[in-house]
């Protein structure tokens, strides 16, 4: 929605106002932050602050020992075949060497996947996320990486309130779109963006906020209630996308 007062009034104000759900900077901020596995499973990047070299079949993104390791695979395979690979007896085989001997054992990385899948717990989280109508579902992977990246940023992945804030961020990184709202007053810009929740749409707190802040004090007392009339009467209580 876009909205002005150009009539030059007697308080010498040209008022201008764009205000909409920007539905570009969504996909944009959506393609910044996930890489896609496949068309349910997603790994998050938060802006691409993190790197998305994942892999479901990399044994590093799995917790194990060499014994638990070595205990899956004769559950699983032939042992007697590393005398084929390595020349040595199964017993003998190193971390390094028990890894190869499942890559050469299996068919593909997904076979690798399932073998992990059934034997280990994962070192990564995966967070379910849902939509409004029936169908929008996703999961999302949260790395090693990622985790990591927090705590250096003294945030804790395991604490309740971190957890809920990025599952949050990311259910609306996934259907939602985030607020732009303008408001232009003779030459200058103000971002009434900055007084709302960039998802949550609040016609009046996000005007008494903005009145608050001090923003407009460059403005005599007749000017500022001019543009508050303005917002009041122009700024719509549900938003558009655009």
């Amino acid at each position: 929605m876009r909205t002005n007062n150009f009539n030059m009034s007697a308080t010498g104000l040209n008022l201008e106002l764009t205000v909409f759900r920007d539905t570009d900077r969504s996909r944009c901020d959506f393609e910044e932050s996930f890489t896609r596995i496949n068309d349910q499973l997603w790994v998050f990047t938060e802006f691409g602050n993190v790197s998305d070299d994942f892999s479901l079949s990399d044994f590093n993104q799995y917790k194990f020992t060499v014994k638990q390791l070595r205990e899956a695979i004769k559950n699983d395979y032939d042992t007697e075949m590393s005398q084929h690979y390595f020349s040595k007896p199964f017993s003998k085989l190193t971390r390094a060497e028990l890894i190869e001997f499942v890559e050469n054992m299996v068919y593909d990385s997904s076979e690798i996947t399932e073998f992990l899948r059934d034997n280990f717990d994962p070192l990564y989280d995966t967070i379910v996320t849902r939509g409004y109508c029936q169908g929008d579902y996703a999961e999302v992977i949260i790395t090693p990486a990622y985790k990591a990246w927090l705590l250096s940023n003294v945030q804790d992945y395991n604490k309740a309130e971190v957890k809920t804030s990025i599952e949050t961020m990311i259910d609306h990184l996934f259907w939602d779109a985030p607020i732009y709202a303008r408001l232009e007053v003779n030459d200058n810009e103000f971002y009434l963006d900055e007084f709302t929740d960039c998802y949550k749409w609040d016609k009046d707190q996000t005007i008494a906020d903005f009145l608050q802040s001090n923003q407009l004090a460059d403005y005599s007392e007749d000017q500022q209630k001019q543009i508050a009339e303005f917002l009041n009467d122009n700024l719509p209580d549900y938003l558009d996308y655009n």
